[in-house]
């Protein structure tokens, strides 16, 4: 997730549940945002009892509770024998707490058990809470390591498993895993020393990962007979552990997975395996593909690829990631992988490269089905857009108004291979972003804004980025901004567009802003706001969706909309009412013109 989406997120939170009310604001006639007074600068905190188990110098420990949220700041304060002690914390990927012992009082203290109290403060906003706790450890300054073993065998790059005992954890130094003997290969026999960083301790110690580094190694298949050992370095010297007699093969590199996936253009489908070069200095990997293609379309007739290289991205020596984007001519259509559906079956070979060196794989059987292009957007909803809706009384129901938004726009796009997320996708390498603010950053009031380059026919880039400065668009600044739809209302100016309707719909949630949880009128002035305000958004957000897919199939009024016409999506702004952009038109929502509908139908296909 993003940090522009996890504060979109945060304050959703704060203002959108009520389980947390006690961070909830309301929103005065001035603009200002005030706490409410009885339960002003106050953040529900709670940790546990704390057992931090064996502590060296440097090393994290866990801080089990609740109130710890993204955004805000942690104080975590150690009280030992009376005396205060200030750790430095992180937020884990799962949302815990950790806190470091430093590194000067675990050298200074004495070793052994200590007992004590943890404090931890956490601010947000305006409002801040804290709880305590109690707390031990068993602390030590070193540890001398033991090998029990490593994996039989390991390929370049790859990570295979460490056995031990009493490895050195994140923020204590590091574990080396220490080999010394004959390496065997394909090109001859010579003596190695490696000293390879053991990864991902385990919390007892005791399991870990170590990676064959192939400038050290090489790239050949082969077979390692010899010693190996542990060395600690800890913030305070170096411990070795005992020889222990070790033979690793090593392997050539090899796919493993899957054996069928599905793929379309611009998504990222994970392939598994071993000995994958990658990254800086380490060589690459080629897969070469040999099979047939058997294309849906019964009219075109099956190709045969041999040595179809297939481009990859490296993740790490135990995966690839595929991705697909052929070009397209100016009828939509290609040659290359991925420009129509299909089945796609044979085999795949893998190579790696290092330097002048290489070395194949033995082919894989795989099949692939591949999906009609399918467009992804993020939409990404900023801090600015959530304190934008505090101006339509509508901030503490945050939630419903993005809901609405995207209601809205999978309402316009129905039937069409379009598919919106609130998170940045982690299955789609090509995927569009909208971001969705407050005030227009180009001064001009504008709704909203494509600043994409040209008019993208054919849907040719799945990447649109529809947020920022673009130097090729003028230095325009794209996106949605939805302060200026406050001119709709005849009070703010001369705009067009303004309709009596926007002051009578939104008044009673500008007089008095909207909280969780009202009934009867008042819950249905609330509804009605959100309703409105979510297809003024949702609706442009839709035309502007449109201009990066290559819309209008015909201009008529400029270069980028139709000719003027009823209830029409790519209309120009002038030809779009209010009472068409806020869905309230009897004749029902604006729609795509016949030839724009059957555009998107034949860019993005549902099948």
């Amino acid at each position: 997730m993003t940090s522009l989406h996890r504060g979109v997120g945060l304050v959703c939170m704060l203002f959108g549940l009520s389980l947390m009310s006690a961070l909830m604001v309301s929103c005065q006639n001035s603009g200002t945002v005030q706490p409410r007074a009885e339960v002003m600068n106050t953040w529900s905190v709670s940790i546990g009892p704390i057992d931090a188990g064996l502590l060296l110098p440097g090393g994290y420990f866990s801080v089990r509770g609740s109130g710890f949220l993204e955004g805000a700041s942690f104080e975590v304060t150690l009280i030992l024998g009376g005396t205060e002690y200030r750790l430095e914390s992180r937020l884990t990927p799962l949302g815990g707490l950790e806190a470091r012992w430093p590194v000067n009082l675990g050298i200074s203290l004495s070793q052994g058990a200590q007992s004590g109290v943890i404090r931890v403060k956490v601010s947000l906003l305006d409002a801040e809470g804290v709880a305590e706790a109690s707390w031990r450890a068993d602390l030590a300054q070193r540890l001398a390591p033991q090998l029990a073993g490593v994996n039989a065998w390991t390929a370049p790059n790859s990570a295979r498993a460490v056995n031990a005992a009493r490895m050195l954890k994140d923020g204590e130094g590091e574990s080396l895993l220490i080999l010394d003997g004959v390496l065997n290969s394909q090109i001859g026999s010579r003596t190695i020393t490696v000293r390879a960083p053991v990864q991902k301790v385990s919390a007892d110690r005791t399991t870990g990962v170590w990676i064959a580094d192939p400038r050290e190694w090489g790239i050949h298949p082969g077979a390692f007979e010899g010693s190996a050992r542990l060395m600690n370095r800890s913030h305070v010297g170096v411990d070795e552990g005992p020889v222990i007699p070790v033979s690793v093969s090593f392997r050539a590199p090899q796919l493993t997975g899957p054996l069928r996936g599905t793929l379309s253009r611009g998504q990222r489908l994970s392939l598994t395996g071993w000995g994958f070069l990658g990254g800086e200095e380490r060589g690459f990997t080629l897969l070469s593909f040999n099979g047939t293609f058997e294309p849906f379309n019964t009219l075109h007739d099956p190709i045969a690829w041999s040595d179809l290289t297939l481009e990859t991205g490296w993740v790490s020596g135990d995966e690839l990631s595929l991705v697909i984007s052929p070009a397209l001519d100016d009828d939509c259509e290609g040659s290359e992988l991925g420009a129509e559906p299909g089945i796609l079956s044979g085999t795949v070979t893998p190579s790696i490269i290092l330097g002048e060196e290489l070395v194949e794989g033995e082919p894989f059987s795989f099949e692939l089905d591949i999906k009609p292009t399918k467009q992804v957007v993020f939409l990404s909803f900023l801090p600015a857009f959530i304190d934008s809706l505090r101006l339509f009384g509508l901030r503490n129901v945050s939630g419903r108004v993005v809901d609405e938004i995207i209601r809205v726009v999978e309402r316009d796009y129905e039937g069409i291979n379009l598919e919106l997320r609130r998170e940045p996708p982690s299955d789609f390498e090509l995927f569009s972003i909208v971001e969705i603010g407050g005030p227009d950053p180009n001064a001009q009031d504008l709704f909203g804004l494509d600043n994409t380059t040209g008019l993208d026919v054919c849907n040719q880039r799945l990447n649109d980025y529809l947020a920022g400065r673009n130097a090729d668009s003028g230095g325009t600044f794209g996106g949605i901004f939805v302060e200026s739809f406050l001119n709709l209302s005849p009070r703010r100016g001369d705009n067009p567009l303004a309709d009596p309707l926007f002051d009578e719909i939104f008044d009673p949630v500008m007089s008095t802003p909207a909280r969780i949880g009202e009934t009867g009128a008042r819950a249905e002035q609330i509804d009605r706001a959100v309703k409105a305000l979510g297809h003024l958004i949702g609706n442009t957000l839709s035309h502007e969706i449109g201009h990066s897919l290559g819309l209008p199939m015909y201009p008529g009024c400029g270069q980028y909309h139709n000719a003027p016409g009823e209830l029409q999506i790519m209309d120009c702004g002038r030809d779009r009412p209010f009472l068409e952009r806020v869905g309230l038109d009897p004749r029902g929502p604006a729609r795509w013109t016949d030839e724009n509908r059957q555009y998107l139908e034949r860019i993005l296909p549902l099948r």
